[in-house]
């Protein structure tokens, strides 16, 4: 689910609040709304390598398109929100990315085996 359909979501939860008048007078309902987002897994490569981490790059694209991009026609505004959140979100996870491959390169352990990668 992407960020503009849970806003959507939560746009429609509370225009049904307001409707259906499920809450008293006044009181206003508080909708939490997180951005998504998917786990890397990077346990399986080498990332002292050139192909590891080049794996591990097109792993953070894919997740970033996962979570940002939705496959239809729409407005150029919503493509370009879209492509945003993709750059922000490969950045983000490219940047969590840098200190692990430097580990690995050092020959140290590496304590965790997941990025992170967030619609932003």
């Amino acid at each position: 689910m992407t960020k503009l359909y849970l806003i959507v979501a939560a746009t429609v939860l509370a225009s049904t609040t307001a409707l259906l008048g499920s809450t008293p007078a006044g009181a206003q309902e508080i909708v939490v709304v997180s951005a998504p987002f998917e786990r890397v897994g990077y346990a399986d490569l080498d990332l002292s390598s050139s192909a590891g981490t080049a794996r591990l790059e097109a792993r953070i694209r894919r997740a970033a398109e996962n979570v940002c991009i939705e496959n239809y026609v729409k407005p150029i505004a919503t493509a370009q929100l879209e492509r945003n959140c993709f750059e922000a979100a490969v950045a983000d996870g490219l940047s969590q990315a840098e200190p692990l491959i430097g580990a690995a390169r050092a020959g140290r352990v590496l304590a965790s085996a997941n990025i992170i990668v967030r619609a932003k």
